[in-house]
């Protein structure tokens, strides 16, 4: 980086902190959350609206003791059309990561009008969302997604990604793998995929242009997160 002087005094642009580079590396970070208070509040909301629709007294984590596999997407999008009723719901999330989001992608931003609930319950395979990148769906590859679970997820529970170098890999390789199918990806690159580990109280910010998903559930308790992009 060039430095100048000005009236004898060095200038220079800025370099990059050490969360930039690990995610300029990496392509997605693992932080705390900003307001904990915040997500406390979440939790103990959408614990009291599923309660209150299911009409028995659960724990987000057992939840799946008192479901029929066959009812979940009904009850989750009667969820999350309550959560995103509110007005404060996408400014708390902002509230979570604002100042990482000045880091990564900075102050003018827009942001999805919803925030998309998932939960995943053990062994329900209709909840999988296998390997993608946004970007193919349509989504703007100049954004960044902001991942944060309800509950402690890890392993099956949480969602993998696939590095920058290694995505990257198979985007330059990607007639052979568009013709192969996504899942193909998922063999070759097996060894290679991150599971996440990210307790209760921290959060995920990635870039989607790069591969992610997750795979069935294969712990003993019921995963449930919010994503939302900027």
């Amino acid at each position: 980086m060039d430095n100048y002087k000005v009236n004898n005094k060095k200038l220079k642009f800025p370099t990059f902190n050490e969360l930039q580079k690990k995610f300029f590396k990496d392509g997605y970070i693992i932080t705390e959350v900003e307001n904990l208070k915040n997500l406390n509040y979440l939790k103990s909301y959408i614990h009291k609206k599923t309660n209150s629709i299911i009409k028995t007294k659960t724990s987000l984590q057992s939840f799946h003791k008192n479901i029929q596999k066959n009812k979940i997407n009904e009850i989750r999008m009667t969820l999350a059309n309550e959560i995103n009723k509110n007005a404060w719901v996408r400014p708390l999330f902002y509230d979570l990561g604002k100042r990482n989001l000045g880091n990564l992608v900075g102050n003018e931003l827009s942001m999805q009008n919803k925030a998309i609930l998932s939960i995943q319950m053990p062994e329900d395979e209709s909840s999988v969302l296998p390997m993608h990148c946004d970007v193919f769906a349509g989504e703007s590859p100049f954004q960044i997604n902001q991942w944060v679970p309800l509950v402690d997820s890890k392993r099956s529970m949480s969602m993998f990604f696939l590095p920058k170098k290694y995505s990257l890999e198979v985007l330059s390789d990607f007639k052979k793998y568009r013709q192969l199918g996504f899942q193909e990806i998922l063999k070759d690159y097996k060894n290679k995929l991150i599971w996440l580990d990210v307790p209760y109280g921290k959060q995920v910010f990635f870039c989607s242009n790069f591969f992610h998903g997750n795979t069935k559930n294969n712990e003993g308790s019921t995963r449930w997160s919010f994503n939302i992009r900027y």
